[in-house]
């Protein structure tokens, strides 16, 4: 949410702080800053508001009421504070037509004659713009202006490009989309509706003119030639915005608000604003009032705090008369009463604050106020030792086994493409479903990372994972359940290689069974791959250990180094070793002269023959900052080749 100076000094009869200040206010005490931008009246604070704030804190009105409980300056004009303003039915032109199960809780419509369309004044403008807001003309400003000040959204639209009754009179409406429905937004964008999205219509012939409570239609759009206009201030049901926003992909500040659910009540002050800018920035006079409200919303709960709770969820001792103070400041109505013997507090929020509805609600706003500075310091009690998870043992064991087999162990995506358990809202239409085995995913990552083979050392990538999957059950079952398993895998390729994997992938099988007892495994085989896969979380029950465990992660030695994206290269030498050296000194004779760029060398084979030792080495090179060329590699080898011959060594 974004404020200017200018608007929220419109509450205030003092002058309030910078900028700046505004901005340490309203961080040390309740939203987080995320910018502050210009000076003077015309600088912006830009706050996160979070979602418990949404329904009242995203207009300069509730911004200026958090300023005036913090800074102790009472607000010198707050729209909300005074009686709700009346809209009963007035006949002049204008009607609405709501089905009993309409998907709107409060409509009101005003029709307005003799409007003068022009340009918006510049001050309006310039609040605008420095808002993120483009100024299209004074009608239209206006309602952007009184949604910004007080967070309730409006629309104006056209009297004249709505059809007519028999009688002149217009008529509006707000129903569900039917099936392929079309509808032209503002700007231009068509879109074409599903059925059950809510939607404001034409009611005289039954075609919408606005996707509700996010974006108004082009049909009924308010222009230059416009002198008649019909002004909407509504409440709509929070989930079927979001499912709007969601289907259409199309999202404003409107929905933004709507979607944070604020109180029906809003709708009638929001109303009463927008005409009084209306006047002012075009003229014209009210001819016809409309409204639907079929349930008028209840006076806000009371929450009984005993006055105990204060210290005992905050750790501080903070007065009768701190509390009641504070909460004052907030608009909140507070009574005490004594309940056997114990001091209790009845405190009624303000409408708007449809987050206070608990005890610790209200001990969070007290605090907050009094500020967080004055809680005082105090260590935690020792944490018990922590008592075994066995699943997390049994893992924790394996993933110890397995790594000194040489695998590495990997984390692939739970949420696939296809799958037997599918979700009803997909991130993305390659996740739309919960993955049935870890092999899949972990059959692609050995294919993917195969250029980066040789950092793992030797002539096969190994690796593992252990993770959940969703299998669905018989009919006689429940739907799915959940499984916790083990895959092996190894990228082999070349018979020899092959036969290898082979080898370490069964001799990690009878490791993990020799831990776990006998398990089911499912074999798959590719041409580049090899993968075994298990179930492991039945088994793991029988290794729980004995009192608790607490596995210690940290690695002081430890460090973090960015992976690099660019492919390795390797090279191959062989030479005769002279007596006196060995594979030791020779590996670090190479580790010497390659440097940096050396990210593996590792000793591939040995041989000897008439007491004559050879060994082979591999060199795994990469670059941080570039790709290797051939002829850098090659240089670079015969750089390592002339400091084994350097010792001695004779080149195979």
């Amino acid at each position: 949410m974004r404020v200017v100076v200018r608007e929220l000094q419109r509450f205030f009869a003092e002058p309030l702080p910078k900028a700046l200040d505004v901005a340490e206010t309203l961080g040390a005490h309740i939203f987080e800053v995320e910018e502050v931008a210009g000076e003077g009246e015309w600088a912006t604070v830009t706050v996160d508001v979070l979602p418990n704030r949404g329904a009242d804190a995203l207009s300069h009105r509730g911004i200026a009421r958090e300023l005036s409980a913090i800074l102790r300056r009472p607000l010198a004009y707050d729209p909300l504070a005074a009686p709700e303003p009346s809209w009963h039915q007035q006949e002049g032109g204008l009607g609405l037509s709501f089905a009993p199960q309409a998907p709107c809780e409060r409509y009101i419509a005003v029709l307005v004659e003799g409007v003068s369309v022009r340009p918006s004044p510049q001050w309006v403008q310039q609040t605008l713009i420095s808002l993120g807001l483009r100024p299209i003309n004074n009608v239209v400003d206006a309602t952007n202006l009184a949604m910004l000040r007080l967070g309730q959204p409006l629309h104006a639209f056209d009297a004249d490009k709505l059809t007519k009754t028999t009688r002149g009179s217009v008529a509006l409406g707000v129903r569900l989309s039917r099936d392929g429905e079309a509808l032209v937004l503002l700007g231009g964008q068509e879109v074409r509706l599903s059925e059950g999205l809510p939607v404001v219509v034409d009611a005289v012939a039954d075609v919408p003119i606005a996707l509700a409570g996010v974006k108004g239609g082009a049909s009924a759009e308010v222009t230059a030639d416009t002198t008649r206009i019909v002004l909407e201030s509504a409440h709509f049901p929070a989930p079927l915005i979001r499912q709007s926003v969601r289907h259409l992909g199309v999202t404003t500040d409107a929905a933004q608000r709507f979607q944070h659910n604020p109180s029906v009540r809003l709708a009638a002050y929001g109303m009463a604003e927008v005409l009084e800018l209306v006047r002012e920035f075009a003229g014209g006079e009210m001819r016809a009032v409309a409204q639907w409200y079929p349930a008028p919303e209840p006076e806000p709960e009371s929450v009984v705090v005993p006055l105990g709770d204060f210290r005992a969820l905050s750790g501080r001792d903070i007065s009768q008369t701190e509390v009641m103070e504070a909460l004052e400041r907030l608009g909140c109505a507070v009574s005490v009463a004594a309940r056997q013997g114990e001091t209790t507090l009845t405190v009624v929020p303000p409408w708007e604050r449809r987050d206070l509805a608990i005890a610790p609600d209200i001990v969070e706003e007290v605090v907050r106020l009094t500020g967080y500075a004055a809680l005082p310091a105090q260590g935690l009690p020792p944490a018990p030792a922590p008592l075994a998870d066995p699943l997390q043992y049994a893992a924790d064991s394996v993933r110890e086994l397995l790594a000194r087999e040489g695998f590495t162990e990997l984390r692939t995506y739970m949420l696939r493409a296809e799958g037997e358990v599918c979700l009803a809202n997909a991130l993305a239409a390659d996740k739309g479903c919960l993955r049935r085995d870890i092999a899949t995913g972990l059959q692609e990552a050995l294919i993917r990372n195969e250029p980066f083979a040789p950092l793992a050392g030797g002539d096969t990538l190994l690796v593992f994972e252990i993770g959940e999957v969703v299998r669905k059950e018989d009919a006689a079952s429940p739907p799915w359940r959940e499984e916790v398993r083990l895959t092996l895998g190894a990228l082999a390729q070349g018979k020899k290689v092959r036969a290898r994997a082979r080898e370490s992938l069964a001799r990690a099988r009878e490791a993990v069974e020799a831990l776990l007892g006998a398990l089911a495994w499912e074999e798959s085989e590719a041409p580049e791959t090899l993968l075994l896969e298990a179930r492991i979380d039945e088994a793991a029950l029988r290794l729980a250990p004995k009192g608790p465990y607490n596995k210690n992660l940290w690695n002081p030695e430890a460090r973090y180094a960015p992976p690099v994206p660019y492919p390795v290269v390797v090279r191959d030498i062989a030479a005769w070793a002279p007596e006196g050296i060995g594979e030791g000194e020779m590996r670090q004779v190479l580790w010497d002269a390659v440097g940096e760029i050396a990210r593996r060398v590792d000793c591939i084979d040995r041989y000897e023959k008439d007491g004559s030792r050879s060994f082979a080495f591999r060199l795994v090179l990469q670059a941080s900052d570039r790709t290797l060329s051939d002829e850098e590699a090659n240089n670079i080898a015969r750089k390592a080749a002339h400091a084994l011959q350097h010792i001695g060594c004779e080149l195979r």
